[in-house]
């Protein structure tokens, strides 16, 4: 593997193959780590979309009982 490619500008088209060529030129013995680091990163990227996902349903669910509240209180 060589370390020491310059980076390219067809190489650096996508985000996509921009970290593809970063994880190329990395020493091998680094990749275990770097395997790790990209791992985290995608759960807790998963975990953040999760999270704002659940408040914004608690909001929905929060404001369509008000609403309902609101209702059944003007029939009486």
């Amino acid at each position: 593997m060589n370390n020491n490619q310059p980076l390219t500008a067809q190489s650096s088209t996508t985000p996509r193959a921009a970290l593809l060529l970063e994880i190329q030129q990395t020493p091998e013995e680094y990749l275990p780590e770097l395997l790790q680091i990209v791992r985290l990163f995608r759960q807790s990227m998963t975990m953040k979309q999760t999270s704002l996902n659940n408040w914004e349903n608690a909001l929905n669910e929060i404001n369509h009982t008000i609403f309902i509240d609101a209702r059944e209180w003007q029939e009486i």
